[in-house]
């Protein structure tokens, strides 16, 4: 029997990222903004501070960081709270915000796509997990989003870029390429239901790129698992080569910071 797969997963390799986008600055009241897509998945991340910060929330060794994610339809539900909690654990490995204590560093994630996968959604003996209900996908694009809009910022002292790529394990009857299995990068929503891996990396800490956060449900063994990180790490790889590019051209004078830039990745 023929394998049917969707139309764009058609189009490329089990190991290929969708289109990336990006579009640095371009908010005002905000000291830094970026916006990130792979594909039809899109976020927008402004940055704000250091600022004053309410005397409750202060830190005395260093600045308070609080992130806010919301979906499309600007409620923060549970997904969104988990996903910020997650984000803000990423950033804390990442800020120096002893640089600045006694202040707010303000980051708020407000995604531009659909966030609801519905296939996802529809197992039963997993819908009832507080992480349901948001693509990988778009946590990953809302990390490559935060990511640029600090450095658009410039405000906050960074340990290095940070990069994340997620990768799907694809259910029967939409398999990929043979030679990737059942598993392919930077799945589309939709397109997957029976498990994921996200993984966030830093570049410029050290000589080799540092694994500072992994995010994984729904893999089964250690093999699968194994397969799935190495091909989200490439994914990142791959985030990381598109942002070396087009920042390079945006502070060499060849674009400016409002421009949206395209790349296909090959």
């Amino acid at each position: 029997m023929a394998t049917v797969r969707p139309i764009e997963r058609q189009k490329r390799r089990y190991d290929e990222l969708r289109r990336m986008e990006m579009e640095w600055g371009g908010l005002s009241r905000v000291d830094g903004s970026a916006k990130f897509c792979f594909g039809k998945t899109r976020c927008v991340t402004s940055v704000s501070g250091p600022i004053e910060v309410r005397l409750n929330a202060e830190l005395p060794s260093k600045a308070t960081l609080e992130v806010s994610m919301r979906s499309l339809a600007g409620v923060a539900a549970t997904a969104e709270k988990r996903y910020s909690r997650d984000i803000r654990d990423i950033l804390e490995q990442v800020l120096i915000l002893s640089h600045h204590p006694r202040t707010l560093v303000q980051v708020v994630i407000q995604a531009t796509s659909a966030t609801a996968t519905p296939q996802w959604n529809k197992r039963e003996d997993l819908v009832a997990t507080e992480s349901r209900g948001m693509s990988p996908a778009l946590l990953a694009a809302s990390i490559n989003a935060t990511s640029l809009a600090l450095l658009n910022a410039a405000s906050v002292p960074l340990r290095g870029i940070l990069c994340a790529a997620a990768v799907g394990k694809i259910p029967q009857g939409m398999a990929t390429r043979a030679d990737g299995g059942p598993l392919a990068l930077d799945p589309e929503e939709g397109e997957y239901e029976e498990g994921y891996v996200i993984c966030a990396m830093l570049y410029g800490a050290t000589e080799t790129p540092e694994v500072i956060w992994v995010q994984s449900e729904g893999l089964h063994n250690e093999d699968e698992y194994t397969q799935a990180l190495e091909l989200a790490e490439k994914g990142a790889n791959d985030v990381f080569a598109f942002l070396k590019k087009e920042i390079g051209d945006v502070l060499s004078g060849g674009k400016t910071g409002a421009d949206s830039t395209k790349m296909e990745i090959s």
